[in-house]
């Protein structure tokens, strides 16, 4: 019974039904590890998407450009920190270019030392120095009070400072910075906003100077990228912007922010902020989604040495906002993300400015967990009812087909509507229900194929036997039958001799390892070895399964067989044997093919006068010094090729002559030289076959020049000559000639 069952579709359907039941519980539980499990493929799918849809090259948004502290900066200023009047000078500098407002992604915790203090201050505890010089130091130490000149500078202009919330439990000794002015429904404490225990912040001087202040803490994911990034964070009862949000109010000249909650059972969600007309779709927690416009670099780059040395060209930082930040190896502003493994900090901000100022947020819609589910739901009905009668690669495209419908469709919602779904759930989906269906296909083919073979396993080689496995075709010419096909012969020249001078081991050795290399290659080339008879390989080509192409696999075929030969004779000369050249013959046309024999023994073989011919074109093939020659029917239709025509031959018992050719290379492999050379041989041979002799003769003289190593070109410089000299009359000549052995 559950045999029967297994064996009928009804048994992947219903396993497929079942994986997709299974995903779509996955996708919606919370339990562990599959929530864990489940977080994780939405990630890897986020990172694909925004792979995918991430431009590589983006035009810099004009309005924010990035004072970088860089390595140029640090070799030309000196390592860092720098003296705070450097920061003053390069402050000064972006204020008089025009930049409207500059962030700071830095932390000025502790005050710069001042060296006139330090001086008096050794002067005094050594008592050196008289009252005049001390006195005089005191008027000094305002010279070198940096800080004071650094806080004059950012006061003159709009600044925002950055600081940095954490979670240390040593109580910073400063008060927290002044929050921004946030209108809010409810009391903070009472929302989802993540509460912060501690902070760093800068030194009073500054701050007091400072238009506002935004924090720089940022939360990456459990894998250490970050993907996103919060907007507020909430210190007791008072709630701080990010750097960015603090920089965009500051530009747009707005008084405060406005934050729209929505109750959530005990607790308020962040659902947006509201500044002035844009809307900042958030997190329950008012995190936003990194909107990454690029790689690192999409972004306005400016030295710092070059701003402090007055090196930037005017106007370019008027009416724009200035990042101060460092992409210095060593400063620890280097962050992984889904776009960049190595990505500046200071980047960061500057994409979430762009897309404050654009209302282009990314953002997980309310519908989403629901819209998740009927995508995976509907993924895995569809391929659970499919997949099954479906072959294997119809199974893989089908698969494929759906998976690139999933990509795409998330990737559109992406794209248009700056909507975030889960991408990889159907993906992985798709490989579970592909997999098993794929692992069932496959079963079933090897009891077909074990079938088969047992009934025509000792009719034709194994290679035919899986194809035929896979060709839903029933009839395959067994019961014998007439077909357009192409027949080989191939011989190793000279064989008596070579095995008069091997042991019977040693020949035994020679015969296998020649005929697995050919054979391997018939086979390749959809062959069927017809038998081995002797130093002899015979096979065939369009039976037991059709093959329109037979005439063009076969001529391929024989190509690489002369090809391997030429590798064999080296690995023969390494070994002690023999050197071997082999001759291969080639001729198409009607043969009757299928099971013939005896009650004791048959064999699936082709016969007829085409076969005949095949074998005496080998036999010619010494006789005109080629390795290759074929009838003017495998020839025919083989543009691909590039053929060199040897003659106009008549075989014995056999009034039709034939056209015979050598088979050269594939067309596109051939160089001028040999095209030349092959355009005068036609123009020989025809020259020749009409009966323009001496015209013929001097072609042929010039092609043996130029190729002495070509037999066949001395072969008809000795019949002109031949014919000329004997005065042998050409009223009825017809230039074939006549084959006399077989």
């Amino acid at each position: 019974m559950l045999r029967r069952f297994f064996n009928t579709k009804y048994f992947p359907v219903s396993v497929g039904l079942f994986i997709t039941l299974l995903a779509c519980w996955m996708q919606i539980t919370r339990v562990e590890p599959f929530h864990s499990l489940q977080k994780r493929m939405e990630l890897i799918g986020y990172d694909l998407i925004l792979r995918k849809t991430v431009h590589n090259q983006v035009a810099p948004d004009q309005r924010v450009i990035i004072v970088d502290i860089d390595e140029k900066s640090l070799k030309r200023i000196g390592r860092w920190p720098w003296p705070r009047n450097m920061l003053a000078t390069m402050t000064q500098k972006l204020f008089e270019q025009g930049t409207v407002i500059v962030g700071y992604d830095q932390v000025f915790a502790d005050a710069e030392e001042n060296i006139a203090r330090q001086l008096y201050t050794a002067l005094e505890s050594l008592d050196l120095g008289d009252a005049k010089s001390r006195s005089l130091l005191t008027d000094v130490e305002k010279i070198f009070n940096h800080d004071e000149q650094l806080a004059a500078t950012i006061g003159q202009g709009d600044s925002v400072l950055g600081f940095m919330f954490n979670y240390s439990d040593v109580e910073s000794a400063r008060p927290a910075p002044p929050p921004a002015p946030f209108k809010i429904s409810v009391a903070p404490s009472m929302t989802s906003i993540i509460e912060m225990p501690n902070y760093i912040t800068n030194i009073e001087s500054l701050e007091q100077n400072a238009i506002g202040h935004g924090f720089l803490t940022t939360f990456p994911d459990d894998d250490g990228i970050i993907r996103r990034t919060p907007l507020l964070l909430r210190y007791g009862e008072q709630i701080y912007p990010s750097l960015a949000l603090e920089v965009v109010r500051s530009f747009l000249l707005l008084d405060d922010y406005s934050i729209h909650v929505e109750e959530i059972g005990d607790r308020y969600a962040v659902e947006s902020i509201l500044l002035g007309d844009k809307r900042i779709p958030t997190s329950d927690t008012g995190q936003v989604v990194v909107p990454f416009r690029g790689p690192s670099g999409s972004y306005r780059y400016v030295s710092a040495s070059d701003v402090i040395e007055g090196l930037t060209p005017p106007g370019l930082f008027a009416n724009s906002i200035v990042l101060v930040g460092t992409t210095a190896q060593g400063l620890n502003d280097l962050v992984p993300t889904p776009v960049e493994s190595v990505f500046p900090g200071v980047e960061i901000h500057a994409n979430i400015i762009s897309a404050i100022l654009d209302n282009s947020f990314l953002n997980v819609p309310a519908w989403a967990e629901g819209a998740n589910l009927v995508i995976l739901l509907i993924t895995g009905l569809v391929l659970a009812l499919l997949l099954p009668f479906l072959s294997p690669v119809m199974l893989l495209l089908s698969s494929v087909l759906v998976a690139l419908i999933d990509f795409n469709l998330v990737s559109w919602l992406w794209s248009s509507h700056g909507y975030i779904l889960n991408f990889a759930s159907p993906i992985i989906l798709t490989l579970m229900l592909a997999i098993p269906n794929m692992l069932y296909g496959l079963l079933n083919e090897s009891q077909r194929r074990k079938e088969l073979k047992s009934i025509f396993g000792q009719y034709i080689p194994p290679q035919l036997v899986e194809e035929m496995s896979k060709n839903n075709a029933t009839d395959f010419g067994f019961e014998g039958e007439s077909r357009v096909m192409t027949v080989l012969f191939a011989d190793i020249r000279s064989f008596t001799t070579i095995s008069e001078s091997l042991s019977p081991s040693e020949l035994k050795h020679l015969l296998n390892l020649f005929f697995t290399d050919m054979t391997r290659i018939i086979f390749e080339n959809k062959g069927t070895i017809d038998k081995y008879v002797g130093d002899m390989i015979m096979a065939f080509w369009g039976a037991p399964i059709d093959d329109p192409n037979h005439r063009h696999h076969a001529i391929l075929a024989a190509l690489e067989m002369l090809k391997e030969t030429e590798r064999l004779k080296q690995s023969f000369k390494e070994q002690g044997l023999p050197e071997i050249n082999i001759g291969i013959g080639l001729n198409t046309g009607t043969m009757s093919v299928g099971d013939m024999g005896s009650t004791f023994r048959r064999s699936y073989t082709v016969l007829g006068d085409a076969v005949n011919l095949g074998s005496r074109l080998e036999g010619q093939t010494k006789s005109y010094g080629v390795g290759l020659i074929v009838g003017e029917t495998t020839h025919a239709e083989q543009t691909d090729i590039l053929f060199r025509r040897l003659d106009l031959v008549q075989v014995k018992g056999k009034t039709e002559p034939v056209h015979i050719f050598e088979p050269i290379c594939l067309r596109d492999e051939a160089d001028e030289a040999l095209f030349k050379e092959i355009e005068i041989n036609e123009q020989a041979i025809t020259l020749f076959q009409s009966g323009e002799l001496k015209e013929s003769l001097a072609l042929y003289h010039s092609l043996a020049g130029s190729h002495p190593e070509i037999m066949v070109y001395r072969i008809y410089i000795g019949r002109i000559n031949e014919i000329l000299e004997s005065n042998t009359p050409l009223d009825d000549w017809s230039g074939v000639h006549v084959l006399t052995t077989k």
